[in-house]
This record gives C-alpha cells, sequence and structure tokens, in this order.
C-alpha cells in the first residue's frame, strides 16, 4: 500500500490548477460550440436579436475557466492499494483501476495522473513529500514505464 496524505504547498496547488485550467478550456467546447450553432440557427429563421443569446454559452465558457481557480482544496489523500487508486481531494472523490493511468507527469516536487477517458480524474496529484506509507521508489516500481519527467 502506498499513501500520500496531507495538505499541498503552494507550487503543488498551482501545478495542479494549471492541469486543471487546460482541462477546463478544451473540455466545454463542443457542447457551447453546439448551443452557438443552435442560437445562430434561431437567429436567422426567427430574429437577429436572438443572437444576444450568444452572451449565455460565453458566460458558461468563462465561468468552466474560472472553476479550477474557485474549487482548489488544500487537503489531500491518495491510496494505492490493490491496483486501486483511491483519490480524496476535498469534497471530490473517486476511485481509478491502475490499468486506468494513461501517464504520470513527475514535476520535481510531485505526480500528476492522467487518465484514459472515461476514467478521466483531474484532480489526482501526490505531492512527494506527503508520502506516509510506502516509499517513492515503490510508487516508480509499480508505475514504470508510465512516468514521465516534466521539464519546467
Amino acid at each position: 500500500m502506498i499513501r500520500f496524505h496531507g495538505e499541498l504547498s503552494k507550487n503543488c496547488k498551482k501545478i495542479l490548477s494549471n492541469n486543471i485550467f487546460k482541462v477546463s478550456l478544451i473540455a466545454p467546447l463542443i457542447p457551447i460550440a453546439i448551443m452557438s450553432i443552435f442560437v445562430i440557427l434561431l437567429a436567422i429563421y426567427l430574429n437577429i436579436y436572438y443572437l444576444l443569446l450568444l452572451i449565455i454559452p460565453l458566460i458558461l465558457y468563462i465561468g468552466c475557466l474560472l472553476t479550477p481557480y474557485l474549487t482548489l482544496e488544500s487537503t489531500k489523500e491518495v491510496i494505492i492499494q490493490d491496483n486501486i487508486i483511491y483519490i480524496k481531494y476535498g469534497k471530490y472523490e473517486a476511485s481509478r483501476d491502475i490499468n486506468d493511468v494513461k501517464i504520470i507527469l513527475d514535476y520535481d516536487n510531485g505526480y500528476y495522473f492522467k487518465f484514459y477517458f472515461p476514467h478521466k480524474f483531474i484532480y489526482c496529484f501526490c505531492q512527494k513529500d506527503l508520502i506516509v506509507e510506502g516509499s517513492i521508489k515503490d510508487f516508480e516500481k509499480l508505475f514504470a514505464g508510465k512516468i514521465k519527467k516534466v521539464k519546467r
């Protein structure tokens, strides 16, 4: 069993929020594009003033971009046991199979997990100095071949 538990440092929170921001930049584009097309068609066939409704998708997109900065919690726990990763991050909880891990980005002070679709969970970050059970060597041995060093 490998267990990370504690409060993330400012630097780790910044890394996590940047990764969440990247996901928040792309994820809402498809539904917002569909909504925008619907509004444009509505304006073409009914009344040009319906174009003012395009403000709604724009506001939703801005809200999606701001969400990572409004929802960052400080306490975190990640437990890796029996080929399952249990993640607790504030009010968010999830469990993922080890085989769902696509890649692990190794920052100098922690690891950020990226999972295969549809098993994505953007709040999985393990700060290296918060390990309370197991060791970094055990962690790196378990995920050998999936860990990629990030140059900053």
